[in-house]
């Protein structure tokens, strides 16, 4: 089951349900046009699908990351907000049992990434920030190969900026920002007010 691709304006609140064996990824799309061809393409979390829903295609970096996984045991649900592959829009998943902890990125990475690292529309302004790893492809900035152990990783100067933003996301491999909760309902906020 797919929860579909929608527009949402500022201020909206939006229900969706996803069955308790529903697990994915979820994504915003920003800077958004259709062509005089007809063809739909975003400057941030574009899927490359060429029409508005991105047809089973993941979202292309830099983009922020929310995965949800409703397959675990007894209702367990697992879900975490991943900067691993950049950042283009704030976003927060808050679990509604009070038990568990929220996890995400209020803050602007934008505003603070580093200049070899943004990604800017055609006036300048900066719109996303890419990850090390997919600028550069470095397997130490990747962590992958001999990199990839807890023994000889370490989070990038890229990943340190983004922990300290955002010490509630995923930022780096090892970082062990992943979630568990028991029979909750999640509000996934976007942009949020910090």
């Amino acid at each position: 089951m797919g929860l579909g691709d929608f527009q949402v304006e500022s201020g909206t609140v939006m229900y969706n349900f996803a069955d308790d064996g529903w697990r994915g990824r979820l994504w915003l799309r920003t800077h958004c046009t259709t062509d005089n061809h007809g063809i739909f393409s975003c400057l941030t979390g574009d899927c490359g699908s060429e029409v508005q829903s991105c047809e089973g295609k993941p979202a292309k970096a830099p983009v922020t990351l929310d995965f949800l996984n409703f397959s675990g045991n007894d209702t367990q649900y697992t879900y975490d907000v991943s900067l691993m592959h950049g950042f283009n829009v704030p976003a927060m998943v808050y679990p509604q049992n009070s038990s568990c902890e929220p996890t995400g990125c209020p803050a602007d990475i934008n505003a603070i990434c580093p200049s070899d690292l943004r990604v800017k529309d055609s006036a300048g302004k900066t719109i996303a920030c890419n990850s090390a790893c997919d600028a550069y492809r470095d397997p130490k900035l990747c962590y992958i190969n001999e990199y990839g152990s807890r023994a000889k990783c370490q989070p990038s100067s890229q990943a340190k900026v983004f922990m300290q933003a955002c010490p509630l996301a995923h930022t780096w491999t090892y970082d062990g920002r992943a979630f568990a909760c028991w029979g909750s309902d999640f509000n996934i906020t976007l942009c949020p007010k910090v």
